[in-house]
């Protein structure tokens, strides 16, 4: 309950220090934060262009759809599965209108090149037999990249061995950070979040047929500025902004 009273508090702040400063229009953007890195870049040629100002609150998308849920203020909601958005559609707390389907991702198992050798670990399925493996992966009940990976891991026919194993955090680049910090020996990531690794290689790319399709939407809160708002989820479907998330590994959908 604390972390999501802590992400309320602080989207309140937001809107409430932009309404105070008299400055520029912003708009609030609920972010996956496996989107950070580039959704940062593309919000910078936004403002460049509109004048309008983007506060991204980064987290797990299913952690922030029930902040939402629950009243939090905002604008954008970009999540990075369609069970998060789905789950505010159904609370009538979107404009249904304009969601759209964005983005397409991979996961991948990681390590350190030093831990992998070590343990004998270059494929998913060296994990059956792999003793004390300790694997970093977002928390299911937090983020879709945790549901994925689990779903990964229950049709490989891996889950009930490894399911003590699995260490959850509380989003997919906490799970990344496990594995560099040596608190995982590997981890199921986003092959997009590599970007922001120095020590962690792929070890392999997991089917994309073990887990369900990776879709990202965006749509506009309800709670939102309806045309900056609007503008904002235009503009992530761009040619420009595709061009920035294909440059951090993502897919673009056919607009």
């Amino acid at each position: 309950m604390l972390p999501l009273l802590r992400g309320f508090l602080l989207a309140v702040l937001l809107i409430a220090v932009a309404c105070a400063s008299g400055e520029k229009e912003s708009i609030l953007v609920y972010t996956a934060a496996s989107l950070a890195d580039a959704v940062e870049e593309i919000a910078d040629g936004y403002t460049e262009e509109t004048g309008t100002g983007v506060e991204l609150h980064l987290g797990g998308s299913t952690a922030l759809a029930r902040q939402i849920v629950r009243g939090a203020p905002g604008d954008v909601f970009l999540s990075a599965g369609a069970g998060p958005m789905d789950v505010l559609e159904g609370y009538a707390l979107i404009d249904p209108a304009s969601r759209r389907d964005i983005l397409t991702n991979r996961l991948v198992l990681v390590g350190k090149p030093s831990v992998s050798e070590a343990m004998g670990i270059t494929s998913i399925e060296d994990l059956r037999d792999a003793g004390g493996v300790r694997i970093a992966v977002a928390d299911p009940e937090l983020a879709p990249a945790g549901q994925y990976a689990r779903e990964a891991l229950v049709s490989l026919g891996l889950w009930e061995r490894l399911e003590a194993s699995v260490l959850p955090s509380p989003h997919i680049r906490a799970a990344l950070s496990y594995v560099e910090t040596g608190n995982a020996d590997v981890g199921i990531i986003y092959v997009t979040d590599l970007g922001a690794a120095d020590e962690v290689q792929v070890l392999e790319e997991i089917p994309s047929e073990s887990h369900s399709p990776i879709i990202y939407p965006a749509a506009v809160l309800i709670s939102g500025k309806g045309g900056s708002a609007s503008s904002f989820v235009e503009y992530l479907a761009d040619d420009e902004a595709s061009r920035i998330f294909r440059s951090h590994g993502f897919t673009s959908l056919p607009r």
